[in-house]
């Protein structure tokens, strides 16, 4: 319970680093990716300015051009008739044929109003009309190849970064997580030695009433208000056997492991139980495959399978069933009673301490609340799974599946496999 209480804290907090660090990552690369965009734009505003110079292919041929133009830069002069006339540009990466394919994407899209056009992920350009008297328009381009790698390279050692904080933090966030749950932990077990004292305090005076109700009976014979006391000694002497066994379920104790007959374990544990729903009027129904062989504890099975078969007599109307089979290639115990008290709604509750629908034919029974949650916490230390399946008024099924430890080369084993495992 406390391990898992921690595991949600720190998922829920790593959860939010998660994203805090996305958007952060995000924001940074938009907006580099943007502030370089607006000076690339800004630039070309200036270069536009630049190339509309009169005689500047003159003043670049005399040795100018770095007054005149950066080095990465470029201009085509287009005509009427979509074709070429005029080209200045200092870097080798944009070649005649570069250039050609430039203008021809331009012109195919439309795009020859006053704007920006982009090519290729790497360029920008501004489209200019030129006077009525030339005609035409030109375009005036420059390549951002190193604004871009340092873009990426800066992305990168920000993606690098967060990463590295990233595992830190969920590090450090780990063991402030076990911090945070520690007052929890200590209030359980605090909870736990306090139900452990008070139950084996509790024992003792009844153990003592029971004694005097038995004195009572020898002198003076059985009456009505006897037998009531000693229901209600027997009730509560139950309870506290569940209190404690609630509590040490929770607890990492050792167990004691072995490989033992779990068909005969279930069998021999729920047989008494035919006479009780034989006296309540109700029919009872075992199917039991014989001589599975698993490694576990057996007082752990004796456990699970007494409540949950008292539970199911309980509370159903006429009819009970268990059937226990190798179902998925693991042993797998099902109790099925007719008649459910439980809202569909609540039918997560049941595994609660102490739940117990609010209905009087539920107080009649004399439950205590707490047989179902002895079975969800055992199986959540040994590693079952419990399942549950019901309908209002009408049935409850609960399901326990072991883990695989079985016997895989036992010929018992394989045969039940070969029998029940495709169903």
């Amino acid at each position: 319970m406390i391990k898992k209480l921690q595991l949600k804290i720190f998922s829920l907090i790593i959860f939010i680093l998660a994203i805090v660090m996305i958007f952060l990552s995000m924001t940074i690369f938009f907006s580099s990716s943007i502030n370089e965009s607006n000076e690339a734009k800004s630039y070309l505003s200036s270069l536009s300015v630049k190339y509309s110079r009169p005689n500047i292919e003159d003043s670049i041929t005399n040795g100018d051009k770095d007054h005149f133009m950066d080095v990465r830069s470029f201009r085509i002069v287009v005509n009427t008739k979509n074709e070429i006339v005029s080209t200045i540009c200092t870097n080798d990466r944009f070649t005649q044929a570069k250039m050609t394919e430039i203008a021809a994407n331009i012109i195919d899209s439309g795009n020859l109003k006053n704007d920006y056009f982009s090519h290729e992920g790497q360029l920008y350009f501004i489209v200019k009309t030129l006077p009525e008297e030339e005609r035409g328009f030109s375009i005036v381009g420059i390549d951002r190849t190193i604004e871009h790698n340092v873009i990426n390279t800066t992305n990168m050692i920000t993606i690098s970064s967060f990463a590295i904080g990233y595992v830190a933090l969920s590090i450090l966030v780990w063991f402030l997580s076990k911090s945070l749950v520690k007052p929890v932990k200590e209030s359980l077990e605090k909870e736990k030695q306090f139900i452990s004292n008070a139950s084996h305090e509790l024992k003792t005076p009844l153990a003592i009433i029971n004694a005097n109700v038995d004195v009572l009976e020898n002198d003076s014979g059985e009456n009505q208000w006897l037998q009531n006391i000693k229901y209600q000694s027997k009730h509560m002497n139950k309870l506290i056997c569940n209190m404690i066994t609630l509590s040490k379920s929770q607890e990492k104790i050792k167990a004691v492991r072995k490989e033992f007959n779990i068909s005969d374990t279930i069998n021999n544990c729920v047989l008494p139980f035919e006479a009780v729903a034989f006296e309540n009027k109700k029919s009872f129904e075992i199917n039991i495959s014989t001589d599975i062989m698993y490694y576990g504890e057996e007082d752990l099975v004796k456990n699970v399978a007494t409540i949950l078969v008292d539970n199911a007599i309980k509370y159903s109307s006429s009819k009970i069933t268990l059937n226990f089979k190798i179902e998925n290639n693991a042993p797998t115990l099902c109790v099925y009673n007719d008649g459910c008290e439980v809202k569909d709604s609540e039918r997560n509750r049941v595994f609660e301490r102490f739940y117990r629908p609010d209905s009087s034919r539920n107080q009649a029974t004399g439950g205590s609340g707490l047989g179902l949650s002895i079975v969800e916490s055992i199986s959540t230390n040994e590693g079952w799974t419990v399942s549950i399946d019901s309908k209002y008024h009408e049935f409850m099924e609960i399901k326990i599946r072991f883990n695989n430890k079985c016997n895989h080369n036992n010929k018992y084993y394989n045969e039940a496999v070969s029998e029940f495992g495709t169903r």
